[in-house]
């Protein structure tokens, strides 16, 4: 069961099969996890931002887009999000694809339980430190933006 001191970060769940969305859904929630349901990569990429926290679990076999190709566009985006890729039985070959396209963690369908809830803390746990290191660079570049020209120059002799 997951911490209750922070709201908790959403995880999509893409794919196309409903049924497969509804188990996921009723596993995750029963963790405490947010969950929506996506039904498709088009669909998400067009209504939800995806440099904030949390994670995406991703069917390899999306209608109208892979999630392969998914993937490899929120990758070129510069997505933040943390994605578990879901693959058909024993299909080395996507596995192997989408780790090297970026996934944070392959699962293979039919999902077993402790493992999806396992990948699914570990990759809001990514998520969750990736927000912290963005916060920490934003506040890094105002106090930097802050700084008079002379100051400025010394940092630059410094660094």
């Amino acid at each position: 069961m997951r911490d209750n001191t922070s709201p908790p970060a959403p995880v999509f769940v893409v794919d196309g099969d409903r049924e497969f969305r509804s188990e996921i859904r009723m596993m995750l929630e029963a963790d405490g996890r947010s969950v929506e349901e996506i039904e498709d990569g088009e669909a998400f990429v067009s209504n939800h931002g995806y440099d904030r926290e949390g994670c995406l679990l991703v069917g390899a076999d999306l209608p109208r887009i892979t999630g392969l190709d998914l993937l490899k566009y929120l990758s070129q985006q510069g997505q933040m999000m943390p994605v578990i890729m879901t693959i058909g039985n024993a299909d080395v070959r996507a596995a192997v694809s989408a780790l090297k396209a970026g996934a944070f963690d392959v699962l293979e369908r039919p999902v077993c339980g402790v493992e999806l809830l396992a990948a699914v803390a570990r990759a809001l746990d990514k998520s969750k430190d990736r927000g912290k290191l963005t916060a920490q660079q934003e506040n890094a570049a105002s106090h930097v933006a802050c700084l008079t020209i002379r100051q400025q120059q010394i940092l630059e002799m410094v660094l």
